[in-house]
């Protein structure tokens, strides 16, 4: 299965090119940063106790929503346990590949699942995935046909030279490499409907939410827990 669960992802991700998105050129020096990027989470994080920040974090979550639907971007290639909680679970959820999926695929593709309060999903997701990149968070009222339309055209991109690289904008490390490479045009293009995108930030117990205002990236850091 490790197989390099990323790697997978990758491969199949040329395979089922039909069913991906139209690509787009990246931002200009992007091509420097996305092979460096794509390594990321290669390995899956080795299980833990649940985190004990994993209650404060989606508090932090439900108040920068304000009200919001508030949306989980997960990457199935962190933990296997990710697909099936989300497949089997009761809130809506819906994969970023399109088509009859490989179970092999299936396993390691990206989800969004929408988080409710009282439900069991967005507990457990934080409990087992707080600071282990299994995702960001976007806070949108996009309907969830309109959300995954959206989502999906940034799976893929072509760098100057030519390049079609697999875009995982969904881990954390990678957004916030990212996004300040892009330029007006290109933050007006990733937001769209999205009024937040959230992940955890490069310090333990921080999260980042990440706006675009008059086409300028605003990047805002919150304190969820005292420094460990």
């Amino acid at each position: 299965m490790a197989f390099a669960r990323l790697g997978c992802a990758h491969r199949f991700g040329a395979r089922h090119a039909a069913g991906q998105p139209q690509q787009r050129i990246a931002s200009r020096g992007l091509q420097d940063k996305l092979p460096r990027m794509s390594t990321l989470g290669v390995e899956p994080a080795p299980r833990r106790l649940r985190h004990p920040d994993a209650a404060k974090a989606l508090e932090v979550l439900w108040s920068l929503a304000r009200g919001d639907p508030l949306w989980a971007v997960l990457d199935g290639a962190q933990d296997e346990r990710i697909s099936t909680w989300v497949r089997g679970g009761s809130s809506l959820w819906g994969c970023l590949y399109a088509g009859e999926l490989a179970k092999e695929l299936e396993e390691v593709a990206p989800y969004f699942v929408r988080f409710l309060p009282g439900r069991a999903e967005p507990v457990r997701l934080l409990e087992n995935g707080w600071e282990r990149a299994w995702g960001v968070f976007a806070v949108t009222t996009a309907p969830q046909a309109e959300l995954r339309r959206h989502l999906r055209r940034h799976l893929r991109v072509r760098t100057e030279e030519g390049k079609t690289l697999l875009l995982r904008w969904y881990d954390p490390r990678v957004l916030r490499i990212y996004l300040p490479t892009c330029n007006t045009r290109e933050l007006k293009q990733f937001f769209g409907p999205v009024r937040a995108f959230i992940g955890e930030g490069p310090g333990n117990g921080t999260l980042q939410m990440f706006t675009e205002v008059s086409g300028r990236l605003e990047v805002e850091t919150i304190a969820v827990a005292e420094p460990r």
